[in-house]
Parts: C-alpha cells; sequence; structure tokens
C-alpha cells in the first residue's frame, strides 16, 4: 500500500486561526464538493474532486468528550 499527501487549501477570512479552522471545517461538511490534490511523489500531482458526505455525528459521552482548550491545537503546537 502506498502513501499519498492529499492537501486542501482554502482563503478564508476571519478574526484568528480558531474561527479560521473552524470555517474551514465547516466549508469542508456542508459542501457538496471538495477538490484536493493529491501528490503520489516529489513530481507527480494529481487534482480530484469528490463529492463531500455530510454524516451524523456520533454521540459522546461525558466521560469520554475532551474540553475544546485540550482538543485545539495551533499551527505553531504541530511539529
Amino acid at each position: 500500500m502506498a502513501f499519498f499527501l492529499v492537501t486542501q487549501t482554502s482563503l478564508i477570512e476571519a478574526q484568528d486561526e480558531r474561527e479560521a479552522a473552524q470555517m474551514g471545517v465547516g466549508r469542508l461538511r456542508s459542501g457538496g464538493q471538495v477538490a484536493v490534490s493529491v501528490k503520489s511523489d516529489e513530481t507527480t500531482v494529481t487534482h480530484v474532486v469528490v463529492a463531500a458526505v455530510v454524516e451524523q455525528p456520533l454521540p459522546v459521552s461525558p466521560s469520554e468528550g475532551v474540553s475544546p482548550s485540550a482538543a485545539a491545537v495551533t499551527a505553531s503546537e504541530l511539529p
């Protein structure tokens, strides 16, 4: 099985990074189609449009839930 780098890029105007992230994910979840770039090696990039599927979220019990502050990761915290 091969590995692929799949990216979706959006230019979003927002007040801060968190709002931009929420708006971007909201657009992906509510859209009819999502355009992505798929990179298989340094020179091969394929552009693909797939149907966006809106799924109902699974219920989470309070003991399994994660607080929003713990779940939020800024770009500067990523490796």
